[in-house]
């Protein structure tokens, strides 16, 4: 936090955006993650060091490459979001290293921020249990961590999922509920699993940042990209539909709990295809 404090406010953005695309590396159930983890000459008990992960990293310009369109979204305090839903990925690095500078970056915006996890384990990500002791372990080492979960602008909550992937159509009633009485007006989808398998193609009612480092072969390959290729997409919303053709026919549409309901900002505003195996 003290090397991004000295940052300039274009120099901290990049460096955030390649933390939570750094963190995501580390997933134990990526066998191409965990093969880099194991052959890294710099390991720490038997991993590589974020460092390490970050010169792994694709170069600009990405595979998907919407960083400055998303610089232009948040330059000005007064286009910053309201209060942003962040699901989180992977426990350990990810997290720590990852998302939670981000958050802490969010909160100085003095937008509020509601991080979700899975309800029940799945391979490493983070479970909301876990959520809740690391975020409470963190806030005793960040200040601005522990103020805003003081003061309500930091909240967490189950997501009802039980997975890697995302299927929106499962998400907890807890989650909706507090969507809705937050107002949130940005969604962050992060992860292979939740961003690229099963939501890369969801729209919402709300402007939506999805981010994902590829480390899958097969995956890699079908969006024209090599392994740890980056998706950084930012879908600003629209009530136009895309035209026939821009997206892949859906034959399921990517629901949530409440969707009849105009004030559910997380409602897809477009189906999906349905939900792959993760």
């Amino acid at each position: 936090m003290e090397r991004l404090g000295e940052l300039n406010w274009e120099e901290r953005q990049m460096a955030l955006a390649q933390g939570v695309l750094t963190g995501n590396i580390f997933d134990w159930g990526a066998s191409e993650a965990v093969r880099f983890f194991m052959q890294s000459q710099d390991s720490v008990e038997g991993m590589a060091s974020f460092e390490k992960a970050l010169a792994k990293l694709q170069p600009r310009p990405w595979l998907v490459d919407d960083f400055a369109r998303w610089i232009e979204r948040i330059r000005r305090p007064d286009d910053r979001p309201h209060c942003v839903l962040v699901f989180c990925d992977n426990s350990g690095a990810d997290l720590i290293l990852g998302v939670l500078p981000f958050v802490v970056e969010c909160l100085d915006w003095g937008s509020k921020v509601i991080l979700t996890a899975n309800s029940v384990p799945a391979i490493n990500d983070v479970t909301y249990r876990e959520l809740l002791f690391l975020l409470n372990e963190a806030a005793g080492l960040e200040p601005r961590l522990q103020t805003a979960l003081a003061n309500g602008k930091l909240m967490c909550v189950d997501n009802g999922q039980s997975s890697p992937c995302l299927d929106l159509r499962q998400t907890s009633h807890n989650l909706v509920h507090l969507v809705k009485q937050e107002k949130v007006d940005l969604i962050v989808i992060e992860g292979m699993g939740r961003a690229v398998h099963t939501n890369l193609y969801a729209r919402f009612c709300v402007d939506c940042l999805k981010v994902a480092v590829i480390k899958n072969s097969w995956l890699a390959c079908r969006l024209g990209g090599d392994l740890f290729s980056v998706i950084f997409r930012y879908e600003e919303y629209s009530n136009e539909r895309l035209p026939m053709g821009l997206s892949p026919a859906p034959t399921v549409p990517n629901h949530l709990l409440d969707s009849s309901s105009s004030e559910n900002p997380m409602k897809s505003c477009d189906p999906a295809p349905p939900p792959s195996s993760c």
